[in-house]
């Protein structure tokens, strides 16, 4: 197993009722679906041509390639389930893992980015390839009433999957190099998280946050406030889901290159069920998007966003950052009075 390319295998494997089909026709259904679901696939990597050259074919799986000899994002149509994979399946074993576990220490950061969805990281040592994917259940492309869900779920997937990914892998466009725009963009993304984090250590030295520079990466710089640490203290004993006691973070959030905004993100990983209880209190005054039972993570409070069109002009960013974090103190000033009240 360890010297084969898994694709087939593994994708095959993740197809439970294939067997129960009869061979005919199945070929034949597989190719109808992706007729079906290419436009859309491809309209939705029109910004990359990923799945540009790609055909309507007979198996379970179709793959877009984006400038990494090797690696790839594809989509699989199963009998029991559709499912996305970002496909780390170069020839080179080590280049494959170091892939992957460049991709793993940013992990929180591109589930964040994914709307805090949880993905599946396999790096499986057994096998050539590592992957990290994400699965839609209860469809079947033997049901044509399915199509619909399933062509959607494969073109806004495997796009948002390969926009959190590939800016992280710029290092290993060697065979053929990976796109000047990702490259760039990348580049872009690393100087503006530069230039937040340089904001939030001198606003630290001030006294007005506190920065956690060991969360702090490209896409979130975050810091804790005097008065929210009042409102939600460090629990001793607790691990968030950042593996820190407290429990919320102010994070400058930085993702197109061209604007960023802050916001308030709390994690309810092992939240001691007082603060949970006030979490909801907050809810109810301002609603997060992210509101599911059971939640893990909400955002309750954004800034407005910011344009950044300017780099060399760290002064004018400072200033638009300090202006974000002036929306922040109102913020705290109108959440306190409405606590107070209850």
């Amino acid at each position: 197993l360890y010297g084969a390319d898994p694709m087939d295998l593994v994708f095959s494997l993740r197809d439970a009722d294939i067997d129960k089909a009869a061979d005919e026709g199945r070929y034949e259904l597989r190719k109808r679906y992706w007729t079906y679901a290419l436009p859309q696939i491809q309209q939705a990597h029109s910004h990359r041509g990923s799945f540009g050259n790609v055909l309507p074919g007979t198996s379970n799986w179709c793959s877009g390639y984006f400038g990494i000899g090797g690696f790839c994002i594809s989509c699989v149509a199963n009998y029991n389930e559709a499912w996305v994979a970002f496909w780390l399946g170069s020839g080179d074993v080590a280049k494959n893992k170091r892939a992957f576990d460049l991709l793993f220490e940013h992990k929180d950061e591109i589930e964040q980015e994914l709307e805090n969805y949880d993905l599946s990281w396999s790096r499986a040592d057994e096998y050539k390839a590592s992957w990290i994917s994400y699965t839609l259940k209860d469809v079947s492309i033997t049901k044509e009433e399915d199509w619909p869900r399933m062509a959607k779920f494969h073109a806004e997937w495997s796009s948002k999957l390969a926009d959190a990914m590939i800016p992280y892998l710029s290092d290993f466009g060697t065979d053929p190099a990976i796109s000047e725009e990702s490259a760039e963009k990348n580049r872009v993304l690393l100087q503006i998280a530069s230039i937040a984090k340089d904001w939030a250590k001198s606003r630290t030295e001030q006294g007005t946050i506190v920065v956690d520079m060991l969360r702090c990466n490209r896409t979130f710089v975050r810091f804790r406030t005097p008065n929210m640490d009042k409102i939600l203290p460090e629990t001793v004993g607790t691990k968030s889901g950042w593996n820190t006691q407290n429990h919320y973070y102010y994070e400058i959030v930085n993702r197109t290159g061209k604007s960023c905004f802050m916001q308030l993100a709390f994690s309810s990983k092992e939240m001691p069920e007082e603060q949970l209880q006030l979490c909801d209190k907050i809810n109810e005054f301002y609603p997060s998007k992210y509101n599911k039972p059971g939640w893990l993570w909400r955002t309750p409070f954004r800034t407005e966003t910011v344009k950044i069109d300017n780099l060399d002009d760290g002064a004018g960013i400072f200033e638009k950052l300090d202006k974000c974090l002036e929306e922040i103190m109102e913020f705290e000033k109108e959440l306190n009075s409405k606590l107070q009240l209850q």
